[in-house]
């Protein structure tokens, strides 16, 4: 099997294509500023934005990803990893697992900003 198919294969067993739209969806809602998801047109923006993903468009920017940074046994570890109980237990709980880490680090980020700023302030340095 070439390694291009393991990688489609791989994508298959985690469920790439079916999370295609959330994938975005969650990307979208991580990077938009709140003046854009206040916007009276974002909901419009979101629907339409939706309605053109193409979970195979999506697949083929994926996968030279996978390629370059997997060798082809790694992938086929990782095959045999997600289809056990704990791989797919982990498949359940990686966006959750994930939202919450984005909001840690995203509070960890605002913190040791918000007290350089307040120490810079002190020295009567501008920022922004």
């Amino acid at each position: 099997m070439k390694k291009i198919d393991l990688i489609r294969q791989l994508l298959e067993v985690i469920g790439t294509r079916e999370k295609a739209r959330d994938i975005v969806l969650q990307t979208m809602e991580q990077v938009a500023s709140p003046e854009a998801k206040g916007s009276a047109g974002w909901d419009e923006f979101k629907r339409r934005v939706l309605a053109r993903i193409n979970p195979d468009d999506m697949t083929g920017l994926i996968i030279p990803v996978y390629g370059h940074h997997l060798s082809y046994g790694d992938i086929e570890e990782l095959i045999r990893f997600y289809r056990t109980p704990i791989g797919q237990r982990f498949l359940k709980v990686l966006p959750a697992l994930t939202e919450g880490l984005v909001a840690a680090g995203m509070e960890y980020g605002h913190q040791v900003g918000n007290a350089v700023i307040e120490e810079m302030e002190k020295e009567h340095l501008k920022f922004a």
